[in-house]
């Protein structure tokens, strides 16, 4: 039995330029699937996928670097389209020295639907990272970071969820530590992470 490709239509376009010292691409793909029967005998749920967005660099005159990206889903599902999923994510890097520097970030994802019971309206996460020189032989990494999470259960079938509101905060740090004994041959690591 000869095995067809599911895959109907697949295809996708990008463009970049350059103002001043801020770079800027967008790209968008699209992905169309055929109807076919599951081993189940049941149908997929997913008719086709589509995802576009945009990334922007800016480099700075004091070696700062601003990079800004924006991600957008969009599923045609049997018999509903869902709505899209958008992703945001900016991080600023910023260069102390030549072997030092420090590194914001943002990130915040909205997602729709439900998978199995629950659904996450929200999800915000936010980081922060520096590298510095302690001596030649010797760096030091150290971080923070805050997670936010909003879940939400949905009623499924015949079960009943009162407290359906599952808000979850997350906090983590670390610190690393790399010593070079042998220069490009041996280096001693001691790390930590809190969560």
């Amino acid at each position: 039995m000869r095995r067809r490709d599911v895959h109907l239509a697949l295809g996708g376009a990008r463009y970049g330029g350059q103002i001043a010292r801020t770079l800027l691409r967008v790209y968008g793909n699209y992905q169309l699937n055929d109807d076919f029967r599951l081993a189940n005998g049941g149908r997929p749920t997913i008719a086709g996928t589509g995802e576009g967005g945009f990334r922007l660099d800016h480099y700075t005159r004091n070696d700062g670097h601003l990079t800004g990206r924006e991600t957008s889903m969009r599923q045609s599902r049997r018999p509903y389209r869902r709505p899209a999923w958008p992703q945001y994510a900016w991080r600023w890097t910023q260069r102390l020295s030549e072997r030092s520097s420090y590194e914001v970030q943002a990130f915040f994802e909205h997602t729709t639907g439900t998978i199995l019971w629950r659904k996450s309206p929200g999800h915000r996460r936010s980081d922060f990272s520096a590298h510095l020189w302690i001596r030649r032989a010797q760096r030091c990494h150290l971080g923070l970071g805050y997670r936010f999470t909003d879940s939400r259960c949905v009623k499924q079938h015949r079960l009943t969820i009162v407290d359906n509101e599952i808000p979850l905060h997350l906090f983590s740090a670390f610190v690393q530590d790399e010593l070079k004994i042998i220069p490009d041959r041996l280096t001693f690591t001691l790390a930590r992470n809190r969560a």
